[in-house]
């Protein structure tokens, strides 16, 4: 990695992590194995890491438990709490509200997500809303 470049602070949205793991292939997949690999920080606050545990331990996915509580404890090994901040809007959907006040708090203040709408900038800035595919490009722009 170069000097200036830098490892960036994510915060993702549950339905990346779904999807992730519903299909190994498509970007959120891509999401998901780089921040397994170490290729950016995945930032989080309990009460985001409470709604990742609640969704993808739902009967209706199906996904073993081992595996959502393997993938919670590489979070926790690779991520970094923030301290949210109190975003200045409501969001349409005011549970996205939680990612979108972690993002306020954390340095590179980034949301990844699947449902850009549920984002809209006006309520949002300075935060930058990113798809997955985005937020790809933006980590292979940091890493050679």
């Amino acid at each position: 990695m170069s000097a200036d470049a830098k490892i960036p602070g994510l915060v993702i949205d549950t339905n990346i992590w779904v999807s992730s793991f519903l299909s190994d292939m498509g970007f959120p997949a891509r999401i998901r194995l780089a921040a397994m690999q170490g290729k950016f920080t995945p930032l989080y606050t309990p009460a985001i890491l409470a709604e990742y545990m609640d969704v993808l331990s739902r009967p209706r996915f199906g996904f073993p438990r081992e595996a959502v509580v393997g993938f919670i404890t590489r979070l926790l090994e690779n991520g970094a709490e923030v301290a949210p901040v109190e975003p200045p809007a409501r969001l349409p959907d005011v549970d996205d509200e939680v990612f979108l006040a972690a993002a306020l708090g954390s340095t590179d203040k980034i949301v990844v997500t699947g449902n850009t709408k549920h984002f809209p900038s006006a309520a949002c800035r300075p935060v930058r809303v990113l798809t997955p595919a985005e937020a790809l490009r933006l980590l292979q722009e940091n890493i050679p």
